[in-house]
């Protein structure tokens, strides 16, 4: 059948729709429903999160780790700092980062926080816990042992964790249940670095957000956050959250989530964490990379003030 050109811009939408539910229905990647929702100006993620079937918001410390430039000192506003030792602190440029860092530099480093910080270094890249057949990589594996321990002998009273592992960070596999048994395979794989887990004071669980699917991302929350409570075996979880999208996203990454998204992540982990570290500030999708400046008025910010505000008496 030829449809007259008149007709066009009138079955556009409808076109449109089709396309976008056709990729929902067919399971295609969470980046391309992102694109096709966006440019249709949807957001239908949002709407079946039922907030008001959740239990009242409690009171979790929520604190600063951003890197933004020209930031004031945001303890009155309830958002003190914590201390993120990052691999440039621990290896001078060139260094062999398979080695340890020596004791000595652990001393400079991380010997210097204050008896109430609570420390988290970095995630390593080079020191990936598994290999490409999803096997431990044994050699990795102890030397995040090793520098865990040099870190808590160069500052003992200080608690201290990893960001991001244990619990392994993986999106698809933390909320999977099909029968291929993905999330019984993520599981094997945090229980094979569960000693990593029993030497740290807190567990830091990453929840960055991949994908505009709010449904999806509260899904994998409790995932993480239930994992990273079985490993924990009682000791603190403090998840990490991120107001941007994921770099990883080829559509939206580096961009500020929304407002009632951003505020659906905070108060979905303060009903399921001990507390919250906020990280952001440092441009990701650009080459080098470096500080964003401090904006007082950004949406995710207001957004924060008013999550930290004591309830009205």
């Amino acid at each position: 059948m030829i449809i007259p050109r008149s007709a066009h811009k009138k079955l556009w939408p409808v076109v449109a729709i089709s396309v976008t539910l056709c990729v929902v229905s067919i399971g295609w990647s969470n980046t391309l429903r992102d694109y096709a929702f966006q440019l249709l100006g949807l957001d239908v993620y949002s709407a079946d999160v039922a907030a008001a079937e959740l239990p009242a918001v409690p009171r979790i410390p929520v604190l600063d780790g951003t890197l933004f430039k020209d930031k004031p000192d945001l303890r009155r506003a309830g958002f003190p700092p914590i201390e993120i030792v990052y691999e440039s602190e621990l290896w001078a440029a060139g260094e062999d980062r398979s080695a340890l860092p020596t004791p000595f530099r652990m001393r400079t480093v991380v010997g210097r926080w204050k008896r109430e910080s609570m420390l988290v270094l970095d995630d390593l890249e080079e020191w990936a816990f598994f290999d490409r057949n999803r096997q431990l990589n044994q050699g990795n594996f102890d030397r995040y042992l090793k520098l865990l321990e040099l870190a808590k002998t160069a500052a003992p009273e200080v608690k201290i964790g990893f960001y991001g592992a244990p619990p392994l960070a993986d999106y698809w596999r933390a909320i999977d249940n099909n029968p291929r048994q993905r999330r019984a395979d993520w599981q094997r794989e945090n229980d094979a670095i569960q000693a990593l887990a029993d030497l740290q004071d807190v567990l830091y669980p990453s929840l960055y957000t991949f994908y505009a699917d709010q449904k999806g991302w509260v899904e994998y929350a409790r995932a993480q956050i239930a994992e990273a409570r079985r490993m924990a075996k009682g000791k603190p979880v403090f998840a990490f959250l991120w107001p941007e999208y994921h770099n990883s996203n080829q559509l939206l990454g580096c961009q500020f989530v929304g407002e009632d998204y951003w505020r659906l992540q905070l108060e979905t982990v303060s009903r399921l964490a001990d507390g919250i570290v906020i990280w952001g500030g440092w441009d990701v999708c650009s080459k080098p990379g470096g500080q964003r400046r401090w904006d007082a008025n950004s949406k995710w910010w207001a957004i924060t003030q008013t999550f930290l505000a004591p309830p009205e008496q």
